[in-house]
């Protein structure tokens, strides 16, 4: 018969029967602090990779524009920022400004391409032949990244070369498979409740608190040394990473489903969202995609477009003031944001803390884009978009209970799927607009972004309305 549920009821039950299995049904603290660990050593090795290539993909193409120009030997700078719009050095800024925006979104636009392909194979046969060989792998391909990019560097090769490294950044699935072999390790050690949405939030906030303090590191070590020596350092960290992962991640992934071929695990995305489950809860799923689509768009092209808008005028940050600011903002949201999320979690849904969150990063965005000092941008972040940081493992929380254990990999797929072609997309669509924009209005892409988490808005109130109280389902 039909089962009436409570909303008190749903937020802890998922719209799918979960076989009799520990997994996915009780916290198992020491995997969530292992994993957290391992994620917060791979963020170090990303964040500090990801400021090296982009300063110097910066610094590169200012050789080019500048020619000869002594200024741009100073790694402080990176290239002459001119405050006076009628010095001739204006216009050149400019034009290295457009011309490194073009160059970042190919290299983006290539590996997120081929990873949003290969991360439907990494989620979906990590449910079978475990997390821990497919941590391993992606994990491997890091390293394979990190060291090619000290190779271009070390020997001064064409920045053409990234195009390789962005290949194989996408080959193994980039950042974003790291992350969806994270979420859904987290999710095979929590239980479908409210708790699993923290957990997920606490992954972030160790991600960004790991990205916080790898910025700064790199700043520093880019303003000393150069760009040579912080490409080792990453390689090295992601090398510490992989043995931590050997030796102190247990699995949790133990398949015993022999009628289903192997090959045909890479469908389960797509069973999930077109075949699997009842009506109600496709719905639900396809609602906390778009969701996730239209929060994570902007989140996860906007270093590039961060980086030039910082280091051109009125700001004309270095790379250490760039690893400050992102400390900074990173450190206060994810400590005493992540606070404010677990005090409303009492008193309000998931879904409303959606809308919530993407109220106020669209302020905060509004404020960023009409910035023309330090202290504007620090309002915008950490001040006003406090809690904006939410969104994201919000959506994956909710999208995460409305499946079974052995979906979990079939979930996060989809997500990873969809964060790196938004990757792609939004690097092509954020990237042109700063180009076209910023010899008027710098800050237009962060309008820009505030729509995006508008339309994220409008589809977390739908889900909620979607999943509102007594709404019948049938459990079977």
């Amino acid at each position: 018969m039909p089962v009436i549920v409570t909303r008190a009821e749903m937020d802890d039950v998922p719209l799918v029967d979960v076989p009799a299995t520990t997994r996915g049904t009780r916290t198992n603290v020491r995997n969530l602090i292992v994993v957290n660990i391992i994620v917060g050593v791979l963020t170090c090795s990303t964040k500090i990779y990801e400021p090296v290539v982009g300063q110097y993909v910066y610094h590169r193409v200012a050789d080019d524009v500048f020619g000869n120009d002594s200024r741009i030997k100073n790694y402080s700078v990176l290239a002459p920022c001119f405050q006076n719009t009628s010095d001739p050095g204006y216009v050149l800024v400019q034009t290295l400004q457009e011309r490194s925006s073009s160059v970042m979104w190919h290299f983006s636009l290539v590996g997120g391409l081929i990873a949003s392909v290969v991360n439907i194979g990494v989620g979906s046969y990590s449910d079978v032949v475990g997390r821990k060989f497919i941590f391993i792998t992606c994990m491997l391909g890091q390293l394979l990244r990190n060291a090619i990019t000290s190779v271009i560097i070390g020997l001064h090769l064409s920045i053409d070369y990234f195009y390789i490294v962005s290949s194989v950044d996408g080959l193994f699935g980039g950042s974003w498979g790291l992350l969806l072999l994270a979420y859904a390790y987290i999710a095979d050690n929590t239980p479908p409740l409210r708790i699993r949405s923290f957990g997920i939030l606490l992954l972030e906030c160790m991600n960004a608190l790991a990205e916080a303090a790898a910025s700064t590191a790199a700043g520093y070590f880019i303003v000393r040394s150069g760009f040579f020596y912080p490409s080792l350092l990453a390689c090295c960290v992601t090398v510490f990473g992989i043995f931590l992962v050997a030796v102190c991640l247990t699995e949790t992934v133990v398949n015993t489903n022999s009628n289903q071929s192997r090959c045909s695990y890479i469908f389960n995305v797509y069973y999930l969202f077109i075949k699997e489950g009842r009506r109600r809860q496709r719905l639900l799923l396809w609602v906390g995609l778009g969701a996730f689509f239209f929060s994570v768009i902007s989140t996860s092209s906007e270093i590039n477009v961060d980086l030039l808008f910082l280091m051109n005028q009125p700001f004309c940050w270095s790379p250490f003031q760039n690893g400050i600011y992102d400390t900074v903002s990173t450190v206060v949201r994810r400590t005493v944001g992540a606070g404010v999320v677990k005090g409303l979690q009492r008193c309000i849904s998931d879904e409303v803390l959606g809308v919530l969150g993407s109220v106020f990063v669209i302020l905060g965005d509004v404020v960023f884009s009409i910035a023309t000092s330090g202290w504007m941008l620090y309002l915008a972040f950490p001040g006003i978009g406090l809690i904006g940081f939410l969104v994201t493992p919000i959506a994956r929380g909710i999208m995460s209970k409305l499946v079974p254990p052995q979906r979990h990999g079939a979930v996060f797929a989809s997500l990873a799927v969809v964060e790196s072609l938004s990757s792609a997309l939004g690097a092509v669509t954020f990237n042109n607009i700063y180009t076209a924009s910023v010899a008027v209005w710098g800050g237009a892409v962060y309008a820009a972004m505030a729509a995006s988490h508008f339309l994220a808005l409008w589809f977390f109130l739908a889900f909620r309305l979607l999943n509102k109280d007594g709404v019948p389902f049938e459990t079977t």
